[in-house]
């Protein structure tokens, strides 16, 4: 081994006992500041004494550590012919080596049985680094700094030739006092970074495995004496009234330390100064019986103040104010300059064991993140993390989980000031040998390890209301050892794990993943154990899905300990790649020919949104049941409605309502009126001034209501929607049949004609052309001109989503279809009978048994073509399939059309994809678009598009020549220049070639898409299509 000094005789990178050499105990984020005006911003990189380091670096990645090139950390090496990285990054993201996603099995492992803990594979992939730094004039004489915000997974470093420290735990902060190893001018650094080491064992987290240094590196400098950390706590009385300010400012414990002061300044939400500047010394000693609640510490100033009746932090309102510290010197000098944002607020458990923040029920609506871009891996911009979590509150989240591993400093930050409640994880999972290590006590200074820097880097956050102990590692004594800290250095936060579903020793919670609701029911009914619940994972988000996510928010109003969850999770993992000419896709486990592959590739695509932040269609489901607002009807003759504030820090007064009476889904009345006045957690009645219309026969009516912003806030501008509903107007009105069905023109004839292949319908301007052998339409020509080019076929059979698919194997509904041969049923024509019943009328009457060969069940299918004189077909289709078939995807036919007909209106739900597990979002209405945007771009092509409770749609060109279908009961469809076999084959999106025609797809029923988790059967019994007998009609009418 010649990669570091002679004085290492051990691979540290393989010993869970060695966790860091010469490494400095962490603390808050240092701002290292000159002055009490840079401190006031908290911006912590424009202070003088502060260098980023971020930038082109030289690099070289070989396959183990045995094989880093010799010397390479010394000044005079030359890395001229090494290649540029850039820093912050991960290697594998810059053209070095490969990514790897996995979800259960370790990275390095594809079947887990060669695992031996601590010890890592000999091919382990390093990187060396090199680079070069000044340090300025004005740091002569002071204490200087580095700081590796993350190193993926375990680093060696040096300074100017001289091995400084070792370092592992790849999410948090590492940072070594490098004064003795530089000098005034050009210093040079290198950094050796091992892909795996023992610490992996502990980061088996259901993500993308990237390497190298991927958050910032930074230089500090700092005088001799310096503030060292500081623990803010911002109390709240038992009335949630008045404030107490409580912060322990530590310095570093050098000779004279005692002689230093701090002083405090507390400035408010607008920056005026809330408490003048007060001051502590620093204490030398901690009593061993002092009883007080705050105790003085050796290293510390202990500084304690009142604030009367301070602005509080939630997530609603997120006042902060501004903390400054000065470190004063002997001769009343301020030296040295830290700060931090500070909110007021209580977390905490009622007696009746409900989480409560500032005496609110606190309601959880939450997301699950992992730290991730498509082109930058876990490199995050300030601007890309402000981005995300704008779009979150625009999907009406509040609280964000960041599974499974402390993120960069600045998403905190940044949920401070924007108002996301957070669930702070430590670096903590070995799901793929589950409890092994969580009870071995060779283990557990490792896990304590991550738990306790995790805290004390980001202890000072309002934004954190929890701490979690990690992610599926099952339950031990390690975790107890875990929470038993926590509690004892913050007892002013709760702390969670779910693993197991460990009892109060270790979480004061319960954190379950995916509960059943039946299960939900039981625990609420428990009195042995009152905790409250809060979902760390549920509606798993994966392809198309979240279906049935209302049922989850009818608990939570239902049971007060029940308190939300966080959805799993908020983006989808795809890394972007491209193909040899050039195109651009997302791409997922197995696309880079990694060695290591997940048995379930595309586990990693499970985001409400997609990596581009655009949201997938369930989201706005997701946005709609969570509002923090919610309408009922209380008669909706008389516009009497109530509204639910499910706010627990706001009113109303920051929205207005639009309103609006809808016929047929066209508006005829329209208004903006203010809500009531309605407290936080109260109710209250709403008049909507609408005036009942005179109801014509066959119209539809609906009341509209939309609550918007009425003023621009940080994450959306005004008139942004927050939450809507749809009520039906019951306006009686005689019955009219519908038109389209029965207005045939007596005074037009038909001929049929036929052919050993056809019998053809033809009337005064058209031709319907019947396939004698199949038994379906072959064209429909309307003055010469094809508007239909073939159906109606049968279609039993959907693009399976990512939640039919599942796992694969018993787990998986989408197995059962293609085992029951449902994407490759052959039609077998019994009997095709053309005839007239009259004049003015023909029938069609088509027999067929669809059944895959050498298989017995099936389905039957009677359809029967009534043609009418004007070009009106009714098709009614009675279908009978077998008990023995599993629940099927949908009951419906197809249509193709010619590739001009893409212009695309309906009457039904919209405007967004929905489904009948996903459509309280999707209001009736009247919705133009186009075919092409009928497709969505999940990153596997999937059903998609679906439109549910249609009453009608049309396919018309840019003329408005084409087709018009009703039904004779309520229909879903979805339309797509591709087949269902083009998208059940694709693999990527770039796969689906437009084909030269229309595929339409009607159907008469269509399964629900499920989503509660993603690896069981999981669509709904109310919303399945059981095999059994089904009849149902619609027309299709040329437009012309």
């Amino acid at each position: 081994m010649n990669s570091y000094s002679s004085k290492l005789k051990k691979n540290h990178w393989e010993d869970q006992h060695v966790l860091h050499i010469n490494r400095e105990p962490m603390h808050s984020p240092w701002g290292a500041y000159s002055s009490l005006a840079d401190a006031i911003t908290c911006n912590r990189k424009i202070s003088k004494y502060v260098s980023v380091l971020d930038g082109t670096w030289k690099f070289k990645l070989v396959n183990s550590p045995e094989d880093v090139p010799e010397g390479f950390y010394k000044e005079d090496y030359d890395t001229s012919g090494w290649d540029d990285i850039v820093v912050p990054g991960n290697w594998e993201l810059q053209g070095f080596g490969y990514p790897i996603y996995t979800n259960v099995i370790y990275p390095f492992s594809q079947d887990n049985r060669d695992l031996n803990p601590p010890f890592v594979p000999k091919d382990n992939p390093t990187g060396c680094y090199v680079t070069r730094f000044i340090v300025p004039e004005n740091w002569s004489g002071r204490e200087i700094f580095i700081n590796f915000e993350s190193v993926e997974s375990a680093f060696y470093l040096w300074v100017n030739g001289e091995m400084v420290g070792y370092s592992q735990d790849s999410k948090l902060s590492a940072e070594f006092n490098i004064t003795d190893y530089v000098r005034i001018g050009t210093n040079t650094l290198a950094v050796q970074v091992m892909r795996w080491c023992d610490g992996s064992y502990l980061e088996d987290q259901d993500y993308w495995h990237l390497s190298g240094i991927q958050r910032s590196v930074i230089l500090y400098s700092k005088p001799r004496v310096h503030i060292r950390d500081f623990k803010v706590f911002a109390l709240l009385d038992d009335l949630y009234q008045d404030g107490k300010l409580v912060a322990y400012c530590y310095v570093n414990k050098v000779k004279g330390y005692e002689n230093y002061r701090v002083r405090a300044r507390l400035f408010g939400p607008s920056g005026d100064e809330v408490i003048p500047a007060f001051e502590a010394k620093i204490s030398s000693e901690t009593p061993m019986y002092d009883r007080r609640e705050f105790t003085p510490e050796a290293g510390a100033a202990l500084l304690t103040a009142g604030v009367k009746s301070p602005l509080k932090w939630t997530a609603e309102n997120p006042n902060l104010y501004t903390l400054v510290f000065a470190l004063v010197d002997p001769e009343g000098n301020e030296v040295d300059f830290e700060s931090c944002r500070v909110g007021f607020r209580r977390i905490e458990i009622s007696e009746d064991g409900v989480i409560k923040l500032n005496g609110k029920r606190l309601i959880i609506r939450g997301v699950d993140r992992h730290e991730h871009h498509p082109e930058n891996g876990r490199a995050l911009t300030e601007e890309r993390m402000r981005q995300e979590i704008i779009a979150m509150k625009r999907l009406n989240f509040n609280a964000v989980r960041t599974s499974h591993y402390p993120n960069s400093p600045i998403w905190y930050d940044l949920c401070d000031e924007l108002g996301i409640y957070l669930v702070d994880e430590t670096n903590l999972e070995t799901h793929g040998i589950q409890g092994q290590l969580s009870k071995d006590p060779e283990w557990a200074c490792a896990y304590l390890d991550r738990a306790m820097r995790m805290v004390l880097r980001d202890k000072n956050h309002p934004s954190i209301l929890f701490w979690s102990l990690g992610n599926e590692s099952g339950a031990g004594m390690n975790h107890a050892a875990m929470a038993g800290w926590i509690r004892a250095y913050d007892p002013y936060r709760l702390v969670q794990y779910e693993s197991g579903d460990p009892g109060p020793a270790i979480s004061d919670i319960r954190a379950p993943m995916y509960p059943p609701l039946s299960w939900v029911a039981d625990v609420m009914a428990d009195t042995k154990d009152r905790r409250p619940m809060v979902m760390c994972e549920y509606a798993y988000s994966k392809s198309n899905s979240n279906g049935n996510f209302k049922d989850f928010w009818d608990y939570v109003d239902k049971y007060p300990r029940f308190q939300g969850g966080f959805v799993w999770d908020w983006i989808d993992k795809a890394i972007t790649k491209y193909t040899e000419d050039g195109t651009k896709y997302w791409a997922y486990g197995g696309d880079f020919g990694e060695p290591v592959v997940d048995p379930v590739k595309d586990m990693c695509l499970n985001g409400v949104v997609l990596p581009d932040l655009t949201p997938k269609p369930g989201a706005y489901e997701i946005k709609k049941i969570q509002a923090p607002v919610q309408v009922k009807d209380l008669d909706v003759l008389k516009g009497r409605f109530v509204v639910y504030n499910k706010y627990i820090d706001s009113d109303l007064k920051h929205l207005y309502i639009k309103w609006q009476v809808t016929e047929n889904g066209i508006e005829i009345q329209s208004g903006v009126i203010e809500p009531p006045d309605i407290p936080p957690e109260g109710s209250g009645e709403l008049i909507v001034p609408f005036d009942l219309p005179a109801a014509k026969p066959g119209a539809e009516y609906f009341v509209n209501l939309s609550f918007c912003l009425n003023r621009d806030m940080p994450w959306a501008d005004k008139g942004y929607e927050i939450y809507s509903e749809q009520f039906v107007l019951p306006l009686k009105a005689p019955y009219k049949k519908p038109t389209v069905f029965y207005a045939p023109c007596t005074s037009k004839k038909l001929n049929i004609t036929e052919d050993e292949l056809h019998y053809e319908i033809q009337g005064e301007d058209f031709t319907v052309s019947f396939d004698k052998i199949h038994g379906i339409i072959v064209s429909y020509r309307l003055n010469g001109e094809n508007i239909i080019n073939s159906g109606a076929r049968e279609n039993y059979f959907r693009a399976p989503t990512g939640i039919d698919e599942a796992t694969g194997g018993a787990s998986s509904i989408a197995e059962d279809w293609y085992a029951a041969g449902l994407d490759r049923l052959v039609r077998k024509v019994e009997k095709v009978e053309c005839y007239k019943a009259n004049e003015n009328r023909a029938h069609v009457e088509v027999t067929s048994y669809l059944c895959t060969d050498g298989l017995n069940d099936g389905i039957m299918s009677l359809m029967r073509y009534t043609i009418y004189s004007d070009g009106t077909i009714v098709i009614e289709n009675a279908v009978d399939a077998s008990k023995n078939l599993p629940i099927l995807p949908r009951i419906g036919v197809t249509f193709t059309l010619p590739a001009k007909f893409d212009r695309l209106k309906w009457f039904g739900r919209g405007p967004h994809e929905n489904y009948p597990d996903r459509k309280l979002s999707a209001h009736v209405g009247l919705y133009e678009s186009t075919v092409d945007q009928q497709h969505f771009p999940y990153i596997v092509p999937v059903e998609c598009g679906g439109k549910e409770d249609v009453r009608w749609l049309s396919l018309t060109d840019q003329t408005g020549k084409g087709i018009i279908i009703e039904g004779f009961n309520l229909l879903h469809f979805d339309v797509h220049r591709n087949s269902v076999e083009d998208y059940a084959k694709a693999k990527h999106t770039i796969e689906l070639k437009p084909r030269d025609e229309i595929y339409l797809n009607i159907d008469h029923i269509h399964s629900g898409l499920g989503g509660d988790n993603g690896w069981s059967k999981c669509i709904h019994e109310q919303y399945q299509v059981k095999p059994g007998r089904y009849q149902y009609s619609f027309a299709i009418k040329p437009l012309w």
